[in-house]
């Protein structure tokens, strides 16, 4: 994993973009945007985001924003968690259900 300090309105990603990240807030504030800054989502501390991109392939859905004056974050890369998730097929199997929303 790797962690991040992003600040007040620094952008995590924008809308459209591949999804090859997951983050998980240590603490502070991300908000998801729509194309007409519309704040739509927020995660705080102790949240993860991103996961449902990753799993199901989908680009990003609206930007990531920063929103409080310092925010850190873990992230790690869709390619490390696919090589983690390879030992553990079962839990990989049923995330992937989660991200699309089956049971």
């Amino acid at each position: 994993m790797q962690k991040i300090r992003y600040m007040r309105n620094d952008v995590l990603y924008t809308n459209g973009f591949i999804s090859q990240t997951l983050f998980f807030i240590q603490y502070g504030k991300i908000k998801l945007y729509a194309e007409n800054e519309y704040s739509f989502e927020t995660y705080t501390k102790g949240d993860n985001f991103g996961e449902g991109e990753v799993f199901s392939g989908v680009r990003r859905i609206g930007t990531a924003r920063a929103f409080e004056v310092e925010n850190l974050l873990y992230t790690i890369s869709s390619f490390k968690m696919d090589l983690i998730l390879g030992e553990y097929p079962l839990v990989k199997r049923q995330l992937l259900k989660q991200s699309i929303g089956t049971t």
